[in-house]
């Protein structure tokens, strides 16, 4: 699992973490990207350019043909006034999302 928790404003963290994720499914395992916290802003449709912060979309239509979950925190989005994510990636409430994070075998965090 890779859970972003930073903004990607002026920081390439949350685009090398969905690298980090899309690299991790050569090795034939299910993945897992959490976007929590200010993260949440990274499964939005940000122009990267723009905020400096790498390129997301690539990678997250990646993960999602290859029918691994992007999981956005809804309590995160609702805090952040976030209104909507890319196509692909999930809304859960809070509970649901910490059950995944305590299930997974490993956590990467960003």
């Amino acid at each position: 699992m890779i859970l972003i928790r930073r903004a990607p404003i002026g920081s390439e963290r949350a685009a090398e973490a969905l690298r980090v994720a899309v690299g991790q499914t050569l090795a034939s395992q299910r993945v897992a990207v959490i976007f929590i916290d200010d993260g949440v802003w990274a499964a939005t449709a940000l122009n990267p350019k723009a905020v400096q912060g790498g390129d997301f979309a690539k990678p997250i239509q990646t993960l999602t043909m290859l029918e691994q979950r992007l999981i956005a925190d809804a309590d995160s989005m609702a805090q952040r006034e976030v209104r909507g994510v890319v196509s692909g990636v999930e809304v859960r409430p809070r509970g649901e999302v910490l059950d995944l994070v305590h299930g997974a075998d490993v956590v990467i965090p960003y």
